[in-house]
């Protein structure tokens, strides 16, 4: 069973209604029931957005692109053993603003040491957390440092590595989004 974060003694996220209305961020639309399983091939013009990173400069691109990306706390681990902190978001389509899109995107970080998470109540697995930003502090000792997924509502994701190497790559078609994220006074809405 994979491992969630350990979650650090500070009060849980307040959860507005303006956080949690996430329009179609938080699932995706439901596959008609008896419609066949079928593998995302990408036969149209999309073309699936799949990055890696290695330094704090990469991450910057990550962190662009999954701006106001949904996360719902069952859909992240922590696997322990493969030494990896995986999660599937919901990420806006911000290469392609005007498309006003939204894709399942699977994002992972290897060589972990450690998760914790601070603000973000594990128990509350179908919650949303809408992610702000993800930065990379480095160490005393490089390559080693810690990955920050800042989320609203100030609660965050921090992930030591022994060397930041990460990845990300879109897992389905876009779909269309009720509207693009608003940000109002630096929170997204």
């Amino acid at each position: 069973m994979a491992e969630k974060p350990t979650e650090a003694a500070e009060p849980s996220v307040d959860r507005s209604a303006d956080q949690t209305e996430a329009g179609d961020r938080a699932t995706k639309p439901a596959a008609e029931p008896d419609a066949p399983v079928k593998d995302a091939a990408f036969e149209d013009a999309f073309r699936p957005t799949r990055l890696m990173a290695q330094d704090s400069d990469d991450l910057e691109v990550f962190s662009a692109l999954l701006q106001d990306a949904v996360v719902l706390v069952k859909e992240s681990a922590w696997l322990r053993a493969e030494r990896r902190f995986a999660f599937v978001a919901n990420r806006y389509r911000w290469e392609e603003p005007a498309m006003r899109e939204r894709v399942r995107t699977g994002v992972h970080f290897d060589n972990v040491t450690a998760v914790q998470a601070r603000g973000i109540d594990l128990t509350a697995t179908d919650a949303p957390l809408v992610v702000l930003g993800v930065s990379f502090e480095a160490n005393a000792q490089p390559p080693s440092g810690v990955v920050r997924i800042a989320c609203a509502g100030g609660g965050d994701v921090r992930i030591s590595v022994e060397a930041l190497e990460a990845a990300m790559a879109d897992i389905s078609k876009p779909w269309k989004a009720r509207r693009a994220p608003r940000h109002i006074g630096g929170a997204a809405r």
